[in-house]
């Protein structure tokens, strides 16, 4: 869960001296719960194949979903509504979904199907 947690760090030196350091590290996000970005978002993740878009307006385009080896998927759409879809994958794995609105650089958002 997000918070702050100590984190020691201990090392050996060639004469096996010991020295450790002490400190904090904090942890802002945890999980795949729910992706987000310019108002986009994708649920729940993971789950068993089908995944909720929400958000995306007519200038957003899916581009393909490809496995962990670069290899396109297939891959089922259904209009929920003008700006939710639902994607369904059948097979179980690590995905990556590419969208482009209008002429920006691609975004890929990782799916995990169990």
């Amino acid at each position: 869960s997000n918070g702050s947690y100590p984190v020691q760090l201990k090392t050996n030196t060639e004469k096996n001296c010991a020295d450790s350091s002490s400190t904090f590290v904090g942890v802002e996000s945890v999980g795949l719960s729910a992706l987000s970005w310019e108002g986009i978002e994708v649920f729940p993740n993971p789950s068993k194949g089908d995944f909720q878009l929400s958000g995306l307006s007519d200038s957003w385009k899916i581009l393909s979903v490809t496995n962990n080896l670069g290899q396109e998927v297939p891959f089922e759409i259904e209009e929920l509504s003008m700006e939710s879809k639902k994607l369904h994958l059948n097979k179980t794995g690590i995905f990556f979904l590419h969208l482009q609105e209008n002429n920006q650089p691609p975004v890929s958002v990782k799916l995990i199907v169990h």
